[in-house]
């Protein structure tokens, strides 16, 4: 994990255009806006950068933020101001290679059009970002992802809203039959999000919600990050429990697909004519699961109405942390029939580590761990 967002970080530095990392650049930052920064009189060097164009750049922004000091800071303007900081670190991290002309042009038209500073910045970066970096934002799930990917999202948001499908399956009947990344939006979504689809198993039309395939991942994560999702769409992920909630919630009734693969590589599945996760204030219980078919068995009933469970936040019903006991984040009830967030192993276990891999226990027994899963979600409607 820790070396894909590496490779991912170092080739954003390399290929986007944006902002101020270098300690001696941070003083071109509002200090107000810019925690790194105590002295908002310093500009950039003359050396760097165009002197003209540049001054004319962070007189910009420097009066911006001084303007917007002088008045009172109510609940609104806060907020701004946050957003603005927030847009701002995103922007900062990758001034490695840019093009500080085109990126000036940008900010500049906005500044003639009467644009607020935030939509200065976002506009900038939207537009100076490219195919690749794009490409790069779309593979990366919740919290992995960088935080350009936010800037770039929100724009690409408000362009295609009207457009955009709510499912996989939604996907499939306007004539894609190709499985990979596509741009969905929910229901009970308030934008889209990329997802992973597959178009061809059991007829097509599924929405990847989980992947273990290799073990490049950690999954011994806590809350938020299994609230928000991470990982990386073209390898191992988890999409999130509250895009699990909106994609079940209200008239998005859904069905739900497990594959699991064992150490030979035998494939099993178990399959519900109807899943429903619950909302984050009940803790994102499994509300519905019901009508099981297949050939894996049915490991999962037995996890209804059961909160989800973390390293850091036990909402089970055993007087342990199941998911720090067993090293896995799962609906623990006490504790598990099932439970495919736990280690990745690929080798039998010595009696103390046993319970702590990918387990299913109606396919080779609770003790055996597995080698894959994957879970995907499909509306019935």
């Amino acid at each position: 994990m820790f070396m894909h967002q590496s490779i991912y970080s170092l080739f954003f530095l390399q290929s986007c255009f944006c902002v101020l990392s270098s300690s001696e650049n941070r003083g071109w930052l509002p200090a107000e806006i810019d925690p790194f920064s105590q002295d908002t009189s310093q500009s950039p060097s003359s050396n760097s950068y165009d002197n003209q164009r540049t001054n004319y750049f962070w007189n910009q922004l420097q009066g911006d933020g001084i303007h917007k000091m002088k008045r009172s800071l109510d609940e609104p303007l806060k907020k701004e101001l946050a957003e603005i900081k927030e847009q701002y670190m995103a922007v900062k991290e990758f001034l490695e290679n840019y093009n500080f002309e085109l990126l000036f042009d940008k900010y500049l038209e906005g500044a003639l059009n009467n644009k607020p500073m935030s939509s200065r910045i976002s506009e900038a970066g939207y537009h100076h970002c490219g195919d690749q970096e794009r490409a790069v934002c779309r593979t990366l799930v919740g919290v992995d992802k960088l935080p350009i990917c936010k800037i770039l999202e929100k724009n690409e948001a408000q362009e295609n809203f009207s457009s955009t499908p709510r499912s996989c399956k939604d996907i499939q009947r306007s004539g894609q039959t190709v499985s990979g990344l596509y741009e969905i939006q929910p229901k009970m979504s308030q934008k889209p999000f990329t997802v992973l689809c597959d178009m061809q198993t059991k007829g097509g039309g599924w929405t990847h919600i989980h992947k273990r395939v290799d073990g490049s991942e950690d999954f011994y994560r806590g809350w938020r990050e299994y609230k928000h999702g991470f990982g990386n769409l073209e390898g191992e992920f988890w999409i999130g429990l509250q895009k699990m909630h909106e994609l079940t919630s209200g008239s998005e009734v859904a069905e739900l697909l497990v594959e699991i693969v064992d150490r030979d590589n035998k494939t099993a599945y178990a399959r519900y004519n109807s899943f429903k996760v619950g909302p984050e204030t009940a803790g994102y219980p499994i509300e519905k699961v019901s009508g099981y078919s297949g050939d894996a068995g049915d490991a999962l009933t037995y996890h209804l109405e059961s909160k989800f469970t973390t390293m850091d936040y036990d909402q089970d019903e055993d007087p342990n942390n199941c998911a720090k006991y067993w090293s896995g984040a799962w609906w623990h009830k006490k504790c598990f029939k099932s439970s495919l967030n736990g280690k990745f192993v690929n080798v039998d276990l010595s009696s103390a580590n046993k319970y702590h891999g990918l387990h299913w226990e109606s396919f080779k027994g609770l003790e055996y761990c597995h080698a894959k899963a994957r879970m995907m979600l499909r509306p019935i409607n």
